[in-house]
């Protein structure tokens, strides 16, 4: 399920970007995501080290240019990945104060 469909079913705002990136880069998604799938905290950014890791282990030889375009679209990502949470955390303590104030009226 997309996070797009997710949205949808729970009724909430979607706030999801649309992402236009151009045929001869997708390439540069694919990496991404085969990083992004192996961190352990979606709040913390892609250390070097591990871009690196997985460059030398997969054998992918990143250009200077690639890696800062991978760099430059994790620290993306963890900013939305943040301020989604931050947004579901509110959510949810705004349902526990409708919650607990409908519970006080009964």
């Amino acid at each position: 399920m997309t996070r797009r469909e997710r949205n949808k079913l729970a009724g909430w705002e979607d706030n999801t970007p649309e992402i236009v990136f151009p045929h001869e880069a997708f390439y540069l998604w694919e990496w991404f995501f085969e990083l992004s799938n192996a961190r352990h905290d979606c709040e913390k950014r892609l250390q070097y080290s591990e871009i690196d890791a997985w460059s030398r282990l997969s054998g992918t030889n990143l250009t200077p240019f690639e890696f800062e375009l991978i760099a430059s679209m994790d620290g993306k990502f963890v900013e939305a990945f943040r301020s989604e949470m931050a947004n579901n955390r509110k959510r949810q303590e705004e349902q526990q104060k409708a919650f607990e104030t409908s519970k006080g009226r009964r």
